[in-house]
C-alpha cells in the first residue's frame, strides 16, 4: 500500500481547481503543486491567495495569537 498526499488549490471566484497527487507532503511537493497549479492556470492570480492550514509554510505560532513566523523557503517562493 502507498500513501498519497494531495495537493489542492482552487479559486474562490471562479471555482477553478487543480489537484495533483505526491507521495510526499513535504515542502518541495507543496512548492511542486503550486508551480504545476499556475502553469496550468496561466499564471498567478492577482491579488491574495488565502491558505488553509498552511504547514508547509509556518515556522512557528507566536503564543496564542494568529501571528506566524514563516518558514524562509515559503518566504523566499512566495516573493518569486
Amino acid at each position: 500500500m502507498i500513501t498519497m498526499f494531495l495537493f489542492s488549490l482552487r479559486f474562490s471566484f471562479s471555482g477553478r481547481a487543480i489537484h495533483r497527487m505526491s507521495t510526499s507532503d513535504g515542502q518541495e511537493a507543496f512548492f511542486e503543486g503550486h508551480v504545476h497549479a499556475f502553469r496550468r492556470l496561466g499564471g498567478v492570480p492577482f491579488g491574495k491567495v488565502r491558505y488553509d492550514n498552511l504547514n508547509a509554510a509556518v515556522a512557528r505560532v507566536i503564543g496564542l495569537s494568529r501571528l506566524r513566523v514563516e518558514t524562509d523557503r515559503w518566504t523566499a517562493f512566495r516573493s518569486h
